[in-house]
């Protein structure tokens, strides 16, 4: 065993300590939705449905801010007291952490009686370099984790600001994120309803879903995701996409820059304020009412 295994995974110290001390993904999403007054009271319906890319992008912004509040607050202060904290009460859990804090203790009780600094900043640079590259690591992973959920959440928000009716969190024979207008609606008219995942990044496994979904036979498709690096957007995997009658919903700006040629590449105001209200359209004709 080392450092890492003790600081990252399920069982590490640093997921023991999140879950008593940083918020969930939701929770930072909704305190950057109050910040940014993305409530009933204060935005109109025509006002999501007309900005909808720009309050997206906004709110990702400032839900980042917020994290990185919390995130500050939780290196600073709760990983090395929760160390010592373990010291003092000799508890046996994680005990090269321990041993860690223990020699840097002893290094910097002795360290007026070094005259030889060169043992000093040796021991602190290989002990300190490996706490801080799986603290670093594990910061990375935990930022991913809790950025998918908070994703779908700013968009849960917006559709529910924008009047648009939708279930969460079903299941067309794989994992659905969005169904609008209804279940009960697409059982009567599937290849009329919209059926969208949601993926932070495209790193993230959405093959495996959209293919599940296909087996459905739903129909298109669409794949939003909240990736601000066109480069990261791989031609690959749209030819892919392509074949899995996927449509990518990508920030106005991506389509604009880079994909402006690609037809089952549109923004967000495109997908907005054509797809989604042409269907919504028909769905009022059909019946189903909007949320406002």
């Amino acid at each position: 065993m080392n450092i890492k295994s003790e600081l990252q995974g399920v069982k590490g110290l640093l997921n023991k300590l999140r879950d008593s001390h940083m918020p969930s993904g939701n929770i930072i999403a909704h305190e950057a939705i109050k910040k940014l007054g993305y409530t009933a009271s204060r935005i109109t319906k025509d006002e999501v449905r007309n900005g909808f890319n720009t309050l997206l992008f906004n709110a990702l912004i400032e839900e980042w801010k917020v994290f990185q509040k919390y995130e500050k607050e939780f290196y600073k202060s709760k990983i090395i007291p929760s160390i010592f904290e373990l010291i003092e009460k000799r508890k046996k859990e994680f005990p090269i952490c321990q041993s860690l804090i223990k020699n840097i203790k002893t290094a910097i009780v002795k360290k007026n009686r070094i005259k030889d600094s060169e043992w000093l900043i040796a021991f602190l640079s290989k002990s300190l370099f490996e706490y801080y590259e799986a603290l670093f690591q594990s910061l990375h992973q935990s930022r991913r984790s809790r950025a998918g959920g908070s994703f779908q959440y700013q968009i849960e928000n917006l559709f529910n600001l924008a009047g648009f009716p939708f279930a969460k969190q079903t299941r067309l024979n794989g994992p659905v994120d969005f169904l609008l207008p209804s279940e009960n609606y697409f059982s009567q008219y599937r290849h009329d309803a919209i059926i969208l995942s949601v993926k932070r990044t495209l790193r993230e496994r959405w093959q495996q879903a959209i293919a599940e979904l296909q087996a459905a036979r739903v129909g298109r498709i669409y794949l939003a995701t909240a990736e601000i690096d066109k480069n990261k957007i791989r031609e690959r995997d749209l030819d892919r996409m392509d074949s899995l009658n996927v449509t990518l919903v990508v920030f106005d700006n991506i389509k604009m820059e880079k994909f402006q040629k690609r037809n089952t590449v549109i923004g967000y105001s495109e997908f907005i304020n054509t797809n989604v209200l042409s269907a919504e359209s028909l769905w009022i004709r059909r019946g189903v009412s909007s949320l406002r």
